[in-house]
């Protein structure tokens, strides 16, 4: 699987490199404006700061503490192994595993987790549909209908989970679903399923709060789309911005690729072409944006390194 996703990285990136071509890439490399660029690393670090903050927040309402620094670099690491891991999902583990040594409950912390990637999907559905309402260059492609179909589909599923009165019964269904599985995945997934009540005491106000962590995590990423767009000197409109990051956040659930690279940058060319931006700007746009990936992911290999050499205690929770 592993293999198959690099062999797709590159095929992708060679079609890409040829398609717009060198000198394109180069030309639009020599008129980069580097204080951009540090303003994109620096929405990136509040990006990463505001998402760890949130599942702070959320370990801290179900009775864990953690530190802030401990979850920001719980995210780097998961990052790094993001792009040496087969999947998303298994560089989610490490973070899981991370942060369960710190707090000594995996169910509560998988379950955290998986509320705050929900709440994370809701501001880019959310405000990237209603750009789509104002500015879809591609009219015969119902782009609109398709992100509104899945705000939909996210939020009456979260509420649906998350209510005093649905969700016993749907814990019931998976309560079944894990008797038929096997003993060890049986039992964790029940823990899981326990761990959802705690998520069902929070208040109207701790929800809000959640969707505000939220709403500002997808506020910076927006910024530093800004500022990478900028960087190249192009400029698009603020709908545009938007809608494109709901594309890419929808195409990064189906990772075909290394950290979705050669995909976001086919995606911001095929989009952004629609305003007037050339192939070759547009293609060093995505390649800044995945720097930011290999960003985040220099600060998780400090904090391997750091564990490997002995200089931290993978089960402190004094991080």
């Amino acid at each position: 699987m592993r293999s198959l996703r690099v062999i797709l990285t590159v095929a992708i990136l060679y079609l890409l490199f040829n398609i717009v071509g060198a000198q394109a890439l180069r030309q639009a490399l020599s008129r980069t404006d580097w204080s951009w660029l540090v303003a994109m690393y620096a929405m990136t670090f509040f990006f990463v700061v505001t998402n760890s903050a949130m599942l702070r927040r959320l370990l801290s309402k179900v009775g864990l503490q953690v530190s802030l620094r401990r979850v920001v670099l719980a995210n780097s690491l998961s990052t790094l192994y993001s792009l040496i891991l087969p999947s998303d999902a298994l560089a989610g583990i490490v973070k899981w595993a991370d942060l369960s040594a710190a707090t000594g409950d995996k169910p509560r912390v998988l379950s955290a987790m998986i509320f705050a990637k929900v709440a994370l999907a809701l501001a880019p559905l959310f405000f990237g549909t209603l750009a789509l309402a104002f500015d879809n260059p591609f009219s015969d492609i119902p782009l609109s209908a398709i992100a509104g179909g899945l705000c939909v589909i996210v939020v009456i599923g979260t509420a649906t989970v998350l209510s005093r009165k649905s969700g016993p019964a749907i814990d019931r269904s998976i309560e079944k679903l894990a008797c038929a599985l096997p003993d060890y995945v049986g039992k964790k997934l029940s823990s899981a399923v326990a761990s959802l009540k705690h998520f069902r005491l929070l208040s109207y106000l701790d929800l809000l709060q959640i969707m505000l962590f939220s709403v500002a995590a997808f506020a910076f990423g927006i910024g530093g789309f800004y500022c990478a767009v900028h960087a190249v000197g192009e400029s698009v409109t603020f709908p545009a911005l938007l809608w494109v990051s709901l594309v890419l956040f929808i195409a990064r659930l189906v990772p075909i690729t290394v950290s979705n690279l050669g995909v976001r940058e086919s995606i911001i060319i095929y989009a952004f072409a629609a305003y007037g931006v050339a192939s070759g700007p547009a293609l060093l746009i995505g390649l800044l944006m995945f720097s930011n990936t290999i960003f985040i992911a220099v600060t998780g290999w400090i904090y391997q390194s750091a564990l490997a050499m002995g200089w931290l205690t993978w089960s402190s929770n004094d991080i």
